[in-house]
């Protein structure tokens, strides 16, 4: 399903449609730039209804009324009602935007401008807590709405299309590599072709490849550090089973951009904590979290654990820190 028509299927009820354009016609300075910025405004935040029926009651705090875009400016709620509204109003205007989860809060993402989707009602930090997926067409994390669109702002869209499609339909096993691969050099971020290629792959040639491999996805995706961290986790290595620790550890690396952006860095220290903390207990049992609360100051955290007598001394000795630049690895993990 494209974009588009996600976004205008996603409108709801006709009624509801226009009573949100008369709304919105209403609001002199609501412009299709700006309206996911302002849009949240629009929606009371409340916990309880002027009955003091509790927000997490569901339909008896809304009376038992059907969710609308009217129901939202009249009885208000908490960050879904709130998500759920802005981004409605959005499509109302014709501007794709969809309700996502992050930790313990709902956000909505919207396509501010050309190839660019930012987060709306956004608490935790950025696309690196964005939870749920997307079908748009391509399936999976929402992440994936960026990288589609970074896709069609590149290279020549039939060229690419028809390479990927001709791929799909030949029964040639040889020429399909080629076409898979000729796919992914018109167009880095041709996730299907990708996908294919990976899928292909099998083990052995994982192993004896994984260095141009992980590379080659590097290259194709340093923009969406986010997107990167689920093509490994669901491509990569799921086809490394049986592989050791810390040949996991290298291959998360590659999650670290050229640039070592703040971005592409936590999300490698995410994965990394919870591959330590899986295999070191003491960090288990301490129940030091790793998420967007906490990931500014655990290492931090970690490093005073470390120096205490709260971790086994041979546990010590696995967990070497490089204090000038806040960052340690594991050995023999």
């Amino acid at each position: 399903m494209s974009i588009l028509l996600m976004t205008i299927e996603s409108i709801g009820d006709p009624s509801d449609y226009q009573w949100a354009l008369d709304y919105l016609d209403k609001k002199d300075k609501v412009k299709p730039s700006n309206i996911g910025d302002v849009a949240t405004g629009f929606i009371p935040y409340r916990s309880k209804n002027k009955n003091g029926i509790s927000v997490h009651q569901g339909s008896l705090f809304y009376d038992n009324k059907p969710i609308s875009l009217q129901l939202y400016i009249e009885y208000g709620g908490v960050c879904g009602a709130v998500s759920k509204g802005a981004s409605g109003f959005c499509r109302v205007k014709g501007i794709p935007a969809y309700p996502v989860g992050q930790p313990g809060h709902c956000a909505f993402i919207w396509k501010k401008s050309e190839n660019n989707w930012v987060i709306g009602n956004n608490v935790c930090g950025g696309w690196n807590w964005i939870q749920g997926g997307l079908s748009i067409p391509w399936e999976g994390p929402a992440i994936m709405i960026q990288v589609l669109d970074h896709y069609l702002g590149l290279s020549d869209n039939r060229k690419r299309t028809t390479m990927f499609y001709w791929a799909c339909l030949v029964k040639d096993l040889s020429l399909r590599d080629q076409l898979v691969e000729e796919s992914i050099k018109c167009n880095r971020k041709n996730y299907p072709a990708w996908e294919a290629k990976l899928r292909k792959i099998s083990k052995k040639q994982f192993g004896l490849n994984l260095k141009n491999i992980m590379k080659g996805l590097q290259t194709a995706f340093h923009e969406e550090p986010a997107f990167m961290e689920y093509i490994i986790q669901s491509h990569v290595i799921p086809k490394m089973k049986g592989i050791k620790n810390k040949e996991i550890l290298h291959i998360l690396s590659y999650l670290v951009d050229k640039k070592e952006s703040a971005t592409s860095q936590e999300i490698y220290l995410r994965n990394a904590w919870k591959l330590i903390c899986e295999n070191i207990s003491e960090l288990s049992e301490m129940k030091i979290h790793y998420d967007h609360k906490t990931s500014s100051n655990i290492l931090q955290r970690m490093k005073e654990y470390c120096l205490s007598d709260k971790i086994k001394s041979q546990t010590k000795k696995k967990i070497c820190f490089f204090p000038s630049r806040g960052h340690f690895f594991v050995r023999n993990l």
